[in-house]
Order: C-alpha cells, then structure tokens, then sequence
C-alpha cells in the first residue's frame, strides 16, 4: 500500500512539473492570447491585448481596445457623430487585414461616421443578437449593420445545440458541445487563464475528434475527406447537396429567424430613441 501511495504521488508530481514546463514553453514561445471564453458569447477577446498571427497567407498585428474589439475606443458617445455598429465573424473583424484596411476603418474615414466593429471570428446571428441584447444598444448606435455570409450556416446549427436558457426561455448561456466534465466556470477560468488547457482544446482534441469520426464513417478507409460535423455535412455540401435540401432548409430559417431576432431589437431601440427625442 505504501509503496502505491508513492507511485500514485511520484506520478502526480511528475504531471503537475510537465504541465509547468510545458506551460512555461508555449507561454514563451506562442504570441499573447487575445481570445476568451465567455459564458454567454461562446467566445470573445481579451480587451486591451496585442497579437501578432503569422501564416502562410499573413502576418497581421491585432489590437483589441477597452472594448474587446477591433478598431479605436469611440465611447463615451460622440453625440454630433452619426454612430454605427457592426456586427459580423472574420469579415467584419478583418482576420487578415491591417487595421488601416478593414472595411469598417475605410467606413469611418470615408464618411466621418463613429463605427464600432463588433464583429468577431467564428461568430453567427445568434451571437451577433445576444451581443447585441447585451451589450450592443448601449452604444446607442444609429445604424445597426449585419454581415451575413456562407460559413454562418454551420455556426448556427452548432451554437443552437449549445443553448442555455432561463425558466422563462431567455437564453443565458452559450456552451462549447459535447459532454464536459467540470462545470462551465472551472472550463472558462481554466481556458482562459492556462495555455495548455487552451492548446489542447483548440489544437489537439479538435485534430482527435475529426480522425475520431472519420474513421467511425468510413472515411479513412476509402482515402476520403471527413467532414467536421455530426451531421456529416460542411457548409457547401449543406447549400448545394440534394441529399441535405431538409437540413439546409431548416438551418438557413434559423438564421433568418435570429437575424428577425436581431430587428426586432433595433426597432425596440428605435422606438425608444424615438420617445426620448420627443
């Protein structure tokens, strides 16, 4: 007994000392980590962080403000500015793209307009609308511009499978998939604060998880691509795919209804600006 109480404690000091190593060297050696777990947006960024990504395609410096967004602090509100916000994954972020170049930068310059750019990478009109419940419409924007693209279908079908609502249906939290061990607070604290956490979460079980169901469906074995998704679909598939014509249907009126969601919002806003002007 003693000498497997020895065994199990060498072990355990042996595991926290790699995790410590193993911590010290990707903290060295990969740039700052800007993204964050949120409870209610899935995901968001550090505000005030500075990160440089580097691949094949780019090298882009991204700077983040007060806000947790791209571009500069517009807030407190410049009342004599027309202000609009944007809502949008990596178009509208501007993965990629200098901060002189995003499109939502060239807006502000062109027209003198205040522009808050709330888009974030991997986001869909389902974030976009909690974002913009939470925390958008106290911007008090004029203008509200939605960007909508291809890849905002499997978003939506993935964060809806994720939704945690209130007794009466509201929807307060927005959970990573599958089945998780520790309670949401440990995984976000722990995401958030531990690289190595973030590195395996983010780099190495999504790696495990496709080979995982590419081999459950065949795909190894017949040299074919697997797709990342249950429902054995990518996003091009899904909109041109005879065989996924029900699906695509009631994925593509989920996200009309979110962006209604999202109107819905706006006019509320707009009626009460409305009332505060009269």
């Amino acid at each position: 007994m003693k000498h497997l109480l020895l065994a199990a404690a060498s072990g355990l000091i042996f595991g926290l000392i790699t995790i410590l190593v193993a911590e010290f060297w990707l903290r060295v050696k990969l740039p700052p980590a800007c993204a964050l777990r949120h409870p209610l947006l899935h995901h968001t960024f550090r505000p005030n962080c500075q990160t440089t990504e580097t691949n094949q395609d780019h090298s882009v410096t991204y700077k983040y403000n007060s806000l947790g967004l791209r571009g500069q602090d517009n807030l407190p509100p410049d009342t004599d500015k027309f202000r609009i916000l944007m809502l949008g994954d990596s178009f509208t972020e501007g993965v990629g793209v200098d901060e002189k170049s995003i499109f939502s930068t060239l807006i502000e310059n062109q027209t003198g307009a205040q522009v808050i750019n709330a888009g974030v990478r991997k986001y869909a009109p389902l974030l976009e609308y909690l974002y913009l419940r939470d925390y958008g419409l106290a911007y008090q924007p004029d203008l509200v511009i939605l960007n909508l693209n291809i890849t905002d279908l499997i978003e939506t079908d993935k964060y809806h499978q994720s939704i945690i609502a209130n007794p009466s249906g509201k929807i307060v939290q927005i959970t990573a998939p599958g089945r998780h061990f520790l309670p949401t607070e440990w995984r976000i604290f722990l995401w958030n604060n531990l690289r190595t956490y973030d590195y395996f979460q983010e780099r190495i079980f999504p790696k495990i998880y496709i080979l995982f169901h590419a081999a459950k469906s065949g795909s190894l074995k017949n040299n074919q691509k697997a797709v990342y998704s249950d429902r054995q679909f990518n996003m091009f598939s899904l909109s041109v795919d005879p065989l996924f014509k029900e699906e695509y249907q009631q994925i593509r009126a989920q996200v009309f209804s979110d962006i209604n969601e999202i109107k819905n919002l706006t006019d509320q806003q707009l009626l009460i600006q409305y009332s505060i002007c009269r």
